[in-house]
């Protein structure tokens, strides 16, 4: 059991007892939404949008209502996974293979797991695309993966088998959400409902919309608040089948988005009257930064005649869950250093409502740039400030946060001023002092370990996770993506979902692999308009070949290569090409290896 200093241990112990009093411990549904902001509910202020049955649920709830995550999706879901920093996880962006959680890392589903729970995950996944990486291998023992963002007829992946959802994504994961808690088992369930919505592209089903329209609503602030709506409803039916089942009083529900708002999506622009609705707090800044708006979200915590409602000024942290959960079901585990979290017991039983010392956490910059050649040692912020001017980190020590930004810091004030405006920094030079000391030593810590800014290590060969099907984005077994890699040469420039730009003789493209077991492999590409008569190479290990690309039953093939097993580098290059040729070809996505399974006995 995690030890709080805070709380007295036979309190705690108390706690625990008189609400597990009949020896059963609670199910656990953590609902997590996409993209929708502090501002997005009519119970923060939001005098447009109508959310019913969450704005019931936060009204019941222990309501955190200084909860920050990180400003995107991917590194948010690596800290609620882990309890701890994403850098030091492995996830340091959104794409180009800076999303994969690190395989070494236990997720609380693999923590629950062993300790009794079965596991489940619909939606958004986000913590990795290929097999290895996938929450059927990451502790959930259901897994329903979806695409992204496909808001209607969604394809799934269950456990590496693709299928076809028919109708409204939000709809259809609930669907799926009572099926997994109606299952019927002994152990207690935990499930990880991971919705799209509010994530772009906008749509929503048109009673929705229609329902906006008539409010003299633009179409796309109309489809947007409709489609949080429709979300609302769908939690709605969710929460009222706990109860027709007689499941709710025994079970925690979590609500949080994994990040903020913003003005700007795929298929539309909120006007600044409409943005002002959308954020009726003014909170500063959108998705993607480091200001308010894009990290302070809701956070319920409900769990119905054991936890009273009440809500929380004090500052908390997405990787507060993971430690909180885990509590809450009872789990002892050996303190782990690494996790940062703190566990919300002290709240959720009453007999606190702040911390007895300012909670401090970091939040640097959600990315980097490792195609520039970043150093893995990391330099002080002030020092990459011209190299990197867009880079910007915060330190947070309740009420105050500290940004550097292009070179200088700004102070704030987060409970007197939540919209960021005053700068206090030359009025407290000595607080800047101190927590840009602060700062500076978190930025040097996470730089030093061992997985932050690095790439994953697909795997080629693996007999099981060959066995998975590609859904959208989500990769099959041995398919490697060529939107990651530690080095791009020449012309090469690697792009969310693919490498382009291939284009003279030496560009160049590196990615780690580890094939898993030996053998012989067909090498299949999928890329866009190839010249002919352009020589690649491909090398990996000490095995290499080079030749021209063949269309073979509608793939693009480079031939048979033989891999011993091990951890290797993959390079694919340009050896030559046709004299006036203005490119080799347009985009490349995978490499897909085939294993050439021997008919000799």
């Amino acid at each position: 059991m995690h030890s709080h200093r805070f709380l007295p241990f036979l309190i705690f112990v108390a706690f625990i007892s008189t609400i597990l009093a009949a020896n059963e411990r609670p199910n656990l549904l953590l609902i997590v939404s996409d993209d929708q902001g502090y501002g997005d509910l009519s119970l923060h202020g939001n005098t447009v949008i109508e959310t019913p049955n969450l704005d019931r649920l936060g009204e019941n709830s222990v309501r955190f209502d200084h909860f920050h995550t990180t400003p995107v999706c991917a590194t948010t879901r690596a800290s609620l996974l882990t309890g701890k920093n994403h850098h030091t996880v492995g996830v340091w962006g959104v794409h180009e293979g800076k999303d994969y959680l690190a395989l070494d890392e236990k997720t609380i589903a693999d923590i629950l797991s062993e300790h009794g729970y079965r596991t489940g995950f619909i939606g958004k996944w986000h913590s990795g695309r290929s097999p290895a990486w996938m929450p059927w291998n990451r502790g959930f023992d259901q897994a329903y993966v979806s695409s992204l963002y496909k808001h209607k007829n969604t394809p799934i992946s269950h456990n590496g088998k693709a299928i076809h959802l028919k109708g409204w994504a939000d709809e259809s994961f609930t669907d799926l959400a009572i099926q997994f808690i109606d299952r019927k088992e002994k152990k207690p369930f935990f499930l990880m409902l991971s919705l799209l919505t509010p994530h772009g592209p906008i749509e929503a089903p048109e009673e929705y919309v229609n329902k906006y329209l008539k409010k003299g609503l633009s179409l796309h602030f109309s489809k947007l608040n409709g489609m949080i709506e429709f979300m609302d409803k769908n939690i709605g039916r969710l929460l009222s089948h706990l109860d027709e089942s007689g499941m709710r009083d025994n079970t925690v529900i979590v609500f949080i988005s994994d990040n903020g708002s913003t003005k700007k999506t795929e298929n539309g622009v909120l006007t600044d009257e409409e943005w002002d609705l959308r954020r009726p707090l003014g909170l500063r800044g959108n998705k993607g930064n480091i200001y308010e708006n894009a990290m302070r979200v809701p956070c319920f915590i409900h769990w119905q005649n054991k936890i009273k409602p009440a809500i929380i000024k004090s500052f908390t942290d997405v990787t507060d869950l993971f430690p909180t959960i885990l509590d809450l079901a009872e789990v002892k585990q050996k303190k782990d250093p690494s996790v940062t979290g703190k566990s919300w017991l002290p709240f959720l039983s009453g007999k606190q409502t702040q911390w007895p010392e300012a909670r401090e956490f970091f939040r640097p910059y959600w990315t980097a740039f490792w195609k520039e050649g970043w150093d893995k040692q990391g330099p002080f912020p002030e020092k990459s400030a011209m190299k990197y001017p867009n880079q910007i980190n915060a330190w947070i020590q309740e009420p105050y946060k500290l940004i550097f930004y292009r070179g200088r810091y700004k102070l704030y004030h987060l409970k007197e001023d939540p919209q960021e405006n005053k700068d206090l920094s030359k009025q407290f030079p000595e607080l800047v002092e101190s927590l840009s000391q602060k700062m500076k030593l978190a930025y040097l810590k996470m730089h030093s370990d061992k997985d932050t800014y690095t790439q994953p290590r697909f795997h080629i060969g693996h007999s099981e996770y060959d066995l998975c099907e590609r859904v959208g984005l989500n990769l099959r077994g041995s398919e490697i993506p060529f939107c990651t890699g530690t080095s791009a040469t020449g012309n090469v420039i690697i792009q969310s979902h693919n490498s382009a730009n291939w284009k003279a003789v030496g560009d160049s493209q590196t990615i780690p692999v580890d094939v898993t077991e030996s053998g012989t492999f067909r090498v299949l590409l999928d890329l866009s308009k190839p010249t002919n008569e352009v020589q690649y190479s491909l090398s990996i290990g000490d095995s290499s070949i080079q030749r021209s690309l063949k269309k073979e039953n509608g793939h693009w093939t480079l031939g048979n290569i033989k891999l011993k097993a091990g951890q290797q580098d993959l390079t694919l290059a340009i050896e030559s090409m046709p004299q006036g040729v203005p490119i080799a070809f347009n985009k490349l996505n995978h490499i897909l290896f085939k294993k050439i399974i021997s008919s000799q006995p």
